[in-house]
């Protein structure tokens, strides 16, 4: 099993998990929210003299060349563009990494990235705003991300504008790189993707388990983060976001899961929360794992058509609007079968036993996060509104200490 973490983090029985990061969409499972990148290999070209070189479609990498031609002045410009007509008055999000490659007879001044300019020159990228523009004290000579975004105007166009100076003759020209562009009808840049990313392909288990994973109209923050909307109602059919996961996580104790079950995950519920939400659920109809609380204090139930508490205690830390760790451990191999809670790498409450019989297995099917699921006959809760942004199963009973050191090894991230 291939796994990309930490040394630090128990690997030992780990049947599915993801990771937000802290580098989302660079070394771990999260990779960025659905999007389309409508980037293609043939913009269109407008301003002096120019041209441009696909150097590579796979990461939609470009040489672009401003070439001045006219002796009667000193400079030039040039704009390569796409054609967003499709989206005037929606927003759309352009980014992409820009370098500088070689001048001859002429000065890099400055590139915009941007829309069209309404103005008397609708093709060339105004870049009003200075963080659209690489000025030629920032000449780049390394990698420089640049990234606009905007309700797109009549001309229907973003794109790229070069400007090059100080030329001492016909022909003379500039060459900037620009690679990992990206185009996509959204109100931040997210990370690149070579056409579309969708909910299946935005978080991955990063267990090589072959869990599959969908997002669920998650909302996708401008952080690279995304979080659970809570909107879904207690009827077992919510409309708000939620994570499912594949069928081969469902699967009932003892028979399976003889050695018992962790869970273990970061969480940060938000403050203007439901005081009851559902937290887990299961591939029974009528279960799932709550958190609920009156004003900021927590606890923890598990609902099937019997009703069932296994965590009535009250949290130690508060969970709303700041993060917390957490691990449930059902201790199926165990005399009494009870159930552990812990919450910052410490033991904070004990359940004497799991009841006996179909209900109690059922807390071990598992399909996703972040809503309640069954007949409203038996639900009470509202979907969960918060983030959860690691998550990992375990096949089987962790210790306190390996507890404590799941916790310690990413608590940088949060606390």
């Amino acid at each position: 099993m291939s796994v990309h973490a930490g040394s630090d983090i128990v690997t030992n029985g780990l049947l599915f998990a993801y990771d937000m990061g802290p580098n989302p969409g660079v070394n771990k499972s999260w990779k960025g929210a659905p999007t389309t990148n409508l980037t293609t290999d043939t913009p269109s070209m407008n301003g002096w003299a120019g041209s441009y070189t696909v150097v590579d479609s796979d990461t939609k990498t470009f040489d672009i060349q401003t070439t001045q031609t006219n002796a009667a002045t000193n400079s030039a410009w040039r704009t390569w563009y796409w054609d967003v007509s499709t989206y005037v008055g929606s927003t759309v999000t352009i980014s992409g990494d820009v370098e500088f490659v070689s001048e001859t007879n002429a000065t890099f001044l400055h590139i915009t990235i941007g829309q069209g300019n309404t103005g008397s020159f609708p093709y060339h990228i105004a870049g009003s705003d200075a963080a659209d523009r690489v000025q030629v004290s920032q000449k780049p000579i390394k990698k420089i991300n640049m990234s606009w975004s905007g309700v797109i105007n009549a001309t229907g166009i973003v794109g790229f504008t070069q400007w090059i100076n100080n030329v001492t003759a016909n022909n003379g020209n500039a060459i900037l790189r620009i690679s990992n562009v990206q185009i996509e009808v959204n109100d931040f840049k997210t990370p690149f993707v070579n056409g579309t990313r969708s909910n299946t392909q935005a978080l991955l288990d990063w267990t090589n388990n072959n869990n599959s994973v969908t997002l669920n109209s998650l909302i996708q923050n401008s952080d690279g983060s995304f979080a659970f909307d809570g909107t879904g109602e207690n009827d077992g059919n919510p409309t708000g976001s939620y994570i499912s996961f594949s069928s081969n996580l469902t699967t009932t104790l003892p028979s399976t899961r003889p050695n018992g079950v962790t869970y273990d995950f970061w969480l940060n519920a938000d403050t203007d929360g439901p005081n009851r939400q559902a937290l887990m659920y299961g591939g029974s109809t009528i279960n799932h794992i709550e958190i609920y609380t009156t004003g900021k204090s927590f606890r923890t139930e598990a609902v099937t058509q019997n009703g069932y508490s296994f965590g009535a205690g009250t949290f130690p830390d508060s969970v709303r609007g700041t993060w917390s760790h957490f691990s449930i451990v059902f201790a199926n191999n165990e005399t009494n079968r009870p159930v552990r809670w812990y919450q910052n790498g410490k033991l904070f409450h004990t359940h004497a036993s799991m009841e006996s019989g179909t209900d109690s297995n059922q807390y071990f099917y598992f399909t996703g996060l972040g809503r309640a699921t069954g007949s409203s006959s038996y639900l009470y809760a509202q979907s969960f509104k918060g983030k959860i942004s690691s998550f990992k199963i375990y096949d089987r009973t962790l210790s306190a200490a390996e507890i404590a050191k799941n916790f310690y090894a990413i608590k940088g991230r949060y606390l």
